[in-house]
């Protein structure tokens, strides 16, 4: 079977359209009729070298859709032919089945055990995710990587529940997901930074109390006690940048905890002040929001789907496949929170 997908050939080059080949299923892969596809910001870095040596060239991309089970192969059980689906990299129940190799020709396109910038895509069974009526819940793509990442770390996170005080930096997808659950599932107040005055305007209109808008005249944790006397109790870094997870640390009090959800391009290293530790501060990392996504997933679908004012932040810029590399540079310009690409 023949179908069109874009191919990642060379680093800093714009992704490529063509038809790619396979031929069998194999052990615990699931082939999905990708229905919809986010972007994400690591498919950027990805594109632009920003992973560090890239030795699979050329190769698929992408990690989130929603998507229709077309067949099954061997030893899969989780879900059935028909069946709608979240294809997330947020590993789940089920076989973790080797990637799937495509053909042009002779030549060999590679994938991931899970990859959605294409019509149909080779999908392992544990990145496939069933969600009861998830036609109801008029969440899409986006549910396989940026809701579930930001919105999960309100249902994981046990100090976040303690918290009378939650900042959010960064409101890219991540970051206006992770506002939604902290509304949801907390009593806290929160404040938000960005450098985008629209981005701080819809996240105030989503309920956010508190809105930061860096400046060079005056410090952010500055900002942060004049306008509320207090610095954070926790805060959630969403930049992807490696200069706002070094300055984190000041916009939380002494027993405060910084909690990283993106990571910064390769090569980038922490530089911490050790005496920000010694006086109890601390500062960990999230993996997809520490969501078991056969539990939690639906769950987060069903919150979310309630309010229109943040499904309106996902459905705002829809693309096709031909005009991937333009819903790319939109992204990169952060013209839009989340391209999704319709086939």
């Amino acid at each position: 079977m023949k179908f069109k997908a874009a191919i990642l050939r060379e680093i800093k080059k714009p992704l490529v359209i063509d038809e790619i080949s396979f031929e069998n299923l194999n052990y615990g892969q699931v082939f999905l009729k990708i229905i919809e596809t986010g972007i994400c910001r690591s498919q950027i870095f990805e594109i632009d070298g920003l992973r560090g040596h890239d030795k699979w060239l050329p190769h698929l991309l992408g990690h989130e859709a929603l998507a229709e089970v077309i067949d099954i192969g061997p030893g899969v059980t989780k879900v059935k032919v028909g069946e709608k689906v979240i294809a997330t990299w947020i590993k789940s129940s089920g076989i973790s089945a080797e990637p799937a190799k495509y053909k042009i020709g002779k030549q060999i396109i590679n994938s991931g055990r899970v990859t959605t910038f294409s019509e149909f895509s080779i999908c392992s069974e544990d990145r496939c995710v069933l969600i009861r009526n998830l036609d109801e819940y008029e969440v899409g793509a986006p549910l396989g990587c940026a809701i579930p990442t930001g919105y999960g770390l309100s249902l994981t996170l046990k100090d976040i529940k303690k918290a009378n005080f939650i900042g959010i930096l960064g409101l890219g997808g991540i970051g206006m997901s992770a506002l939604l659950g902290i509304i949801n599932e907390t009593n806290a107040n929160v404040g938000v930074i960005d450098i985008k005055k629209d981005r701080l305007e819809k996240a105030l209109n989503l309920g956010a109390k508190y809105s930061f808008l860096p400046s060079s005249k005056k410090g952010l944790s500055e900002q942060i006690i004049e306008e509320s006397g207090r610095l954070f109790d926790i805060v959630i870094e969403c930049t992807g940048t490696i200069n706002a997870l070094n300055n984190s640390l000041s916009l939380i009090h002494d027993n405060g905890l910084v909690k990283f959800v993106t990571h910064p391009p390769y090569g980038n290293f922490l530089e911490i002040d050790p005496f920000e530790l010694i006086k109890g501060k601390k500062i960990e990392g999230s993996w997809g929001g520490g969501i078991d996504p056969d539990k939690h997933l639906e769950y987060i679908a069903s919150k979310v789907s309630r309010n229109q004012k943040f499904l309106d932040l996902f459905t705002s810029a829809y693309y096709k496949l031909e005009n991937i590399n333009q819903a790319i540079d939109a992204m990169k310009k952060m013209k839009t929170l989340r391209p999704i690409i319709r086939f």
